[in-house]
């Protein structure tokens, strides 16, 4: 899929976590896209489109987009597990 459909790019001071398997914070989402819903599939992705980790989206894209606190991604596989 090209990019940005399910994607959920995050800051590269968090991507070593959520490679470890760590959920995805609101306030780390630096892009999202506005086409995800809750419960969605998602890639998790640095500002450069390296993937390192998928689950499952727990707000919206624009919900991601538009808060600064509580969780945003629920990891499933980190690319280091």
């Amino acid at each position: 899929m090209p990019a940005p459909v399910y994607r959920v790019a995050v800051t590269e001071e968090v991507a070593e976590f959520m490679m470890k398997g760590k959920n995805a914070m609101a306030k780390h989402v630096t892009a999202a896209d506005p086409g995800i819903m809750a419960g969605d599939e998602v890639l998790v992705v640095t500002g450069d489109d390296q993937l390192i980790a998928t689950g499952n989206a727990l707000l919206s894209g624009d919900e991601m987009m538009a808060f600064n606190y509580g969780g945003a991604v629920q990891v499933r596989s980190g690319r280091l597990i």
